[in-house]
């Protein structure tokens, strides 16, 4: 639906070590898609989470445009402490990114009552 809309997006569920790169900067996606690989190999899948926000900062660098970043239950591997410190970044890539950019949705999603009340503790989460 995303991509529909005119959206560059990046997808990864974990759980599934499933990624998708809809985007047309073939380099960068190609990039991605070989990083993720090679987390997947490793079996280093908090690597996915942050390859994503690296990843979408430099699509906000080279296109400026939409961009989606939907990451399904990272929180379970990287961790609760983690979890709150990887969407206080993607918030600060929103607020402060690289350059400017048309529009950002940022949806990170969890089924874990540890995580949801580590980040819902903060005030800077919308």
């Amino acid at each position: 639906m995303l991509k529909e809309l005119g959206f560059d997006v990046i997808y990864i569920n974990i759980p599934n070590k499933e990624v998708l790169a809809e985007f047309n900067i073939a380099d960068l996606r190609s990039k991605f898609i070989t990083l993720a690989r090679e987390a997947i190999a490793q079996n280093a899948l908090g690597r996915l989470a942050w390859l994503a926000f690296d990843i979408a900062k430099e699509l906000i660098k080279l296109t400026r445009g939409r961009i989606a970043v939907i990451i399904d239950d990272a929180f379970q591997v990287i961790g609760v402490r983690e979890s709150a410190l990887y969407v206080k970044a993607l918030l600060n890539l929103i607020e402060y990114p690289p350059e400017t950019y048309e529009r950002i949705v940022a949806i990170v999603a969890t089924s874990e009552g540890v995580s949801r009340r580590e980040i819902g503790r903060h005030a800077w989460l919308k």
